[in-house]
């Protein structure tokens, strides 16, 4: 069986100066808050085009960064609730006693 040939790069292929460039522009205080297609969007409404939206996130892929962009609030473990009675016959009961009779008004 034949090992397969190693794929040349395309030549339309982005240089590493340009990615780096689109990096810094995502990284920028500017848009560190956006999506791609936002950053994509008001890029082009100024007139500059870096990359496609694909092509962007393609890139953000390869350095593990297309989670969400926005700083995200994180909340605090919840701790699971624990019955702590000190006598037997209460923590069987949920900790309440109960009345054997009932009381008639």
């Amino acid at each position: 069986m034949r090992e397969p040939k190693p794929r040349k790069p395309s030549p339309r292929r982005l240089s590493d100066a340009e990615r780096a460039h689109i990096l810094e522009v995502c990284h920028s205080e500017r848009f560190c808050d956006s999506s791609v297609r936002e950053i994509y969007a008001t890029l082009l409404d100024e007139g500059i085009y870096l990359a496609s939206v694909a092509t962007i996130y393609r890139i953000l892929a390869e350095v593990g960064e297309t989670r969400e962009r926005r700083r995200q609030a994180t909340h605090p473990t919840r701790v699971k609730p624990e019955l702590l009675a000190t006598h037997g016959h209460l923590q069987s009961r949920g900790g309440i006693p109960s009345r054997s009779r009932v009381m008639s008004g």
